[in-house]
């Protein structure tokens, strides 16, 4: 199995924390330069590498992402204590066209 190229992975992670239009806040968020993000997604779409992507960098969006995880957890726990607090949902009623 081929491994993802580091672009790819960049560029999967920014879309899972910003959605499609991530570069710019990624960029913010590391603290890096918006350019170097264009040319790590560039490199993303053309299944290339990129030889500026660091430790650092990777382990400054691992955190990132871990942050937004556990953010997405204790919300699942919350919805979760809500819904099971409700009362229970009356039955379907039968369709009468069939």
């Amino acid at each position: 199995m081929r491994h993802p190229t580091l672009p790819a992975l960049i560029a999967a992670a920014g879309r899972a924390l910003y959605g499609e239009e991530w570069g710019r806040p990624l960029a913010q968020a590391l603290n890096v330069n918006e350019r170097t993000i264009q040319r790590i997604a560039k490199a993303a779409r053309e299944g290339e590498g990129y030889r500026s992507i660091g430790p650092g960098l990777m382990r400054d969006l691992a955190e990132l992402l871990a942050a937004r995880a556990a953010e997405i957890k204790a919300v699942e726990r919350q919805v979760r204590a809500a819904g099971a607090a409700l009362p229970p949902s009356p039955p379907k009623a039968e369709d009468p066209a069939g």
